[in-house]
């Protein structure tokens, strides 16, 4: 028998992996895409919002290769950051309406997750909004994705997370029917992204990765995932803190982009901690980028976990090239929200948004609603 470690009671000899993404790659592969989309139909619903899908030129060249390929197509554009749940069955019924073969997400994380979302609403005419969380549906429309924020990592998971509206709280959704059928990972759409754009995606991505490195659910390909993830990541985030307002280069970009892909591997194969449920208050009601809202908990999830698996954070500080304490402290500037204060009740409230959520227990070091909470007084109390 094969030996093995073990770190927190859990085996890190752990090969299982699923990801059933198509995923085609490089400058120019989504603009000379027809002949693929001409395989999934002759009808398309495009869901977008109005922002990183037109300026970065990706929604321009939508229409080009769709128009080439013969496909008809009508756009639902109302996508917000934070998608909210009624936004994404509107987008559901409009596919049924217009019998749409298939869906194609075009954007940063809202837009792609909420097309994720329409296909499932496209797919099961009986659902009402909150029907998406039963869980009891085994179909969806085809999902076709083109990323233009190198950060979610939409492109290659299962999961969407939505904004249930009259609750006014993020839930997500993870289900085989929501991986993407294709996804075409052009970094060069990402090159219109402002530098707090750019800054708070990358944030996002390492997010996942880390949160994912320490994940109880990790084995072998995620935390591969996540060091490949943070190879790329890390000196282009070190880059942007040296140079505000400036803008990365090209290869950058890639790098940027790419290394958003493989954390996004890694979050699907483990799932979040708890700095992700975390940041989800901040963004909805404060209106702080998702990316910023969950890299400010990032400093204390590590320093909780990185001592309870200290095999696997020596391998992490290899790649990073620091510290757990300089780490921290680069990721304290690139947030840049540690200004914002609200009352003891409000973190009370907020940490209250986090009972039962399994993302506490995912982690080499579990955390508690009330530890969440003594970290918001910390970070955010009056």
């Amino acid at each position: 028998m094969a030996a093995f470690l073990l770190y927190g009671g859990f085996n890190i000899l752990d090969f299982n992996f699923f990801m059933p993404t198509r995923v085609i790659s490089g400058k120019g592969c989504f603009l000379n895409s027809e002949d693929t989309l001409k395989s999934l139909g002759g009808r398309c619903l495009v869901v977008t919002g109005e922002g990183s899908a037109k300026k970065s030129g990706a929604f321009d060249d939508a229409q080009a290769v769709l128009k080439k390929a013969g496909i008809e197509f009508i756009v639902f554009d109302k996508i917000a950051p934070n998608p909210l749940l009624s936004s994404c069955y509107e987008a559901g019924s409009a596919a049924r309406k217009f019998r749409a073969d298939f869906i194609l997400g075009i954007g940063g994380g809202s837009a792609l997750d909420a097309a994720k979302a329409a296909a499932v609403f496209a797919g099961n005419s009986s659902f009402s909004p909150n029907d998406i969380y039963k869980h009891g549906f085994s179909k969806a429309l085809p999902i076709v994705l083109v990323g233009t924020t190198a950060g979610t990592g939409s492109e290659v998971t299962a999961t969407a997370v939505l904004t249930v509206d009259d609750q006014r709280i993020k839930k997500s959704i993870t289900h085989k029917c929501c991986y993407a059928a294709i996804s075409f990972a052009d970094y060069s759409y990402t090159k219109s992204c402002p530098y707090n754009l750019t800054v708070t995606a990358a944030l996002d991505a390492l997010c996942h990765a880390v949160e994912g490195y320490y994940s109880a659910r990790a084995g072998d390909i995620a935390r591969a995932a996540s060091l490949e993830a943070v190879k790329l990541l890390w000196p282009n985030l070190l880059w942007l803190r040296g140079n505000p307002d400036c803008l990365p280069d090209d290869t950058a970009r890639e790098q940027l982009y790419y290394g958003s892909l493989w954390a996004g591997i890694a979050l699907n194969l483990s799932g979040t901690g708890f700095p992700h449920p975390a940041g989800y208050p901040l963004s909805l009601e404060l209106g702080i980028s998702h990316g910023k809202a969950c890299a400010v908990f990032l400093p204390d999830y590590i320093k909780r976990n990185a001592p309870a698996a200290q095999a696997l954070t020596l391998k992490l500080l290899a790649v990073l090239g620091c510290g757990v304490d300089s780490f921290c402290e680069t990721v304290e500037t690139l947030t840049a929200i540690r200004g914002v204060k609200f009352s003891e009740e409000k973190c009370e409230e907020y940490a209250k948004q986090l009972e039962g959520r399994a993302n506490l227990t995912n982690a080499v070091h579990p955390i508690t609603v009330e530890e969440v909470l003594s970290i918001y007084k910390k970070l955010f109390a009056n």
